[in-house]
């Protein structure tokens, strides 16, 4: 429920790509058309990713262009510069005054929802923002709920004037709001109503919805839950989401409600949901929810899940479950771990991502797909053991395994870190893409002036889109990388201001 990854949605890319060499009729493009490319292209993917790569780079020195993009006539580029600006920041915040010179109230909107999630924005910018005029109502409705988050006082009075001065979003969340503040009545009537409209519509106001009561911590919003989960019983996926999110801001009432849905499951498919939700309930559940999920006989991974479920519910040293459920590569399973294995010690996190390479490098064939949990596993490594990540992407080019050595050097890019091999006796690299992202870590973690001159036609060919073929953002950090290289980025950055090529 955030923005798009672009780091793991290039490590899919790449390993999708032709990497064969490719020679090109016509001489190379600049760097600077190529950035200029990808601003001006920025309404479509290709430009949009290459501006996301540029963003990635926290690189101060773009400072210049994200102040550009943030007053462009294009809304995509607007976005970007607002969203780049705030990312140079410590910490990292909107600008206000740049959200507040957006005329369209859509647009304000979808980006401060964006800066929300990313948590871009502190209650002092949400005073701020709250004394502009005019303010439309759901965009007032969005940050007094992340007020009500950080424990401020609901305005009840205000907040009914806006439900009833809005669209049917702003009456669901301003409806949400007084629930909070002990006013349930209108959120049932506006939740009959939601209910009864029919898919695509409905289905387009619960998503932003749900994503934003569960987000803000509205917990007395549940009652509705209750009715959307027997609305979409019938589409098991979606329902069993909503219950995660039932149980996750209101335990007491949501967890009878698994414990049922669980005694009531007939098929497979069903239980190894039910399981999951259970999974991410662990530290909230008792030990006994876990029993019968463990105590299955009719699938390892189900098992699995209950017996780690119980580890973390009575508060056990995790390791030794965690291994048992990875080493099955139940991709389900392996994408909850990576993303709650941040509320654990360092060590058990570290131990699990180790566990993750481990078990998709000792899979049965090399061109077998490793799973989306690899590349966040790796990323986790990079600052905590990266004796491991060096270790692992040696084996890797020895067996000529590209999808993990990939996923590790996609790993040091994506963290800016330094490479975990000797850039002078380099490994065997197992494709070109590989090869192609080794040499990018390696431009970008060395000093401009001491990149290897005979290095610079190869990473021209990266950014030119020629040889291994990589994805549009990174093209635009080889882009970058090779300007400052060159010591040329203040005259690149006035030509792309001057919209010269």
């Amino acid at each position: 429920m955030t923005r798009t990854n672009t780091v793991a949605v290039g490590l899919v890319a790449l390993l999708t790509l032709a990497s064969a060499a490719v020679r090109a009729a016509d001489p190379l493009p600049s760097p600077t058309r190529i950035l200029g490319d990808a601003v001006r292209d920025s309404s479509f993917r290709r430009g949009h990713e290459a501006l996301d790569g540029l963003r990635n780079l926290r690189d101060p020195s773009l400072r210049p262009l994200f102040s550009s993009l943030a007053s462009a006539k294009d809304p995509e580029q607007r976005r970007q510069g607002v969203l780049g600006l705030a990312e140079l920041e410590t910490p990292p915040r909107l600008n206000p005054l740049l959200l507040s010179r957006l005329a369209d109230s859509a647009e304000q909107a979808v980006l401060l929802g964006e800066g929300l999630s990313l948590d871009l924005i502190g209650t002092e910018q949400i005073d701020q923002i709250l004394a502009w005029p005019n303010l439309k109502p759901y965009i007032e409705l969005l940050l007094r709920a992340r007020l009500a988050r950080e424990g401020k006082p609901i305005d009840q009075s205000r907040v009914a004037v806006l439900a009833t001065q809005g669209d049917m979003p702003s009456e669901l969340l301003g409806a949400a709001l007084l629930a909070q503040a002990g006013q349930p009545a209108h959120l049932d009537v506006v939740a009959g109503r939601l209910l009864g409209l029919a898919d695509p519509i409905r289905g387009a106001l619960v998503g932003p919805f749900l994503e934003t009561i569960l987000r803000e911590r509205l917990t007395k919003s549940t009652p509705i839950l209750g009715r959307l989960s027997a609305v979409y019983a019938n589409y098991p996926s979606l329902a069993a989401d909503i219950l995660s999110i039932w149980i996750r801001l209101a335990p007491s009432e949501g967890l009878p409600v698994l414990k049922a849905e669980w005694d009531k499951a007939r098929g497979l498919p069903d239980r190894l949901r039910l399981a999951r939700v259970a999974l991410d309930a662990s530290d909230l559940a008792d030990p006994e929810l876990f029993v019968p999920i463990a105590a299955s006989k009719d699938n390892e991974a189900l098992s699995a899940m209950g017996r780690l479920g119980g580890v973390l519910a009575r508060k056990e040293p995790p390791i030794p479950a965690l291994h048992d459920l990875i080493k099955l590569r139940y991709l389900v399973a392996e994408l909850w771990v990576v993303d709650r294995m941040k509320q654990w010690d360092k060590e058990t996190a570290a131990e699990t991502c180790r566990a993750i390479i481990t078990a998709w490098a000792e899979r049965p064939t090399m061109p077998e797909p490793i799973s989306d949990a690899v590349l966040p596993a790796a990323k986790w490594l990079v600052e905590a053991d990266r004796d491991f990540l060096a270790s692992a992407l040696a084996k890797a080019c020895e067996r000529t395994d590209e999808r993990i050595a990939t996923a590790v050097v996609m790993a040091l890019l994506a963290k800016g870190a330094a490479p975990v091999w000797d850039v002078n006796n380099p490994p065997r690299w197992p494709d070109k893409v590989t090869e192609g992202v080794a040499l990018l870590v390696f431009a970008r973690s060395v000093e401009p002036a001491k990149f290897p001159e005979s290095r610079t036609p190869a990473l021209e060919g990266i950014a030119a889109g020629v040889g291994a073929r990589l994805p549009p953002w990174m093209r635009a950090q080889a882009a970058w990388t090779l300007v400052k290289i060159r010591g040329r980025g203040e005259e690149t950055l006035a030509r792309l201001l001057a919209g010269e090529n």
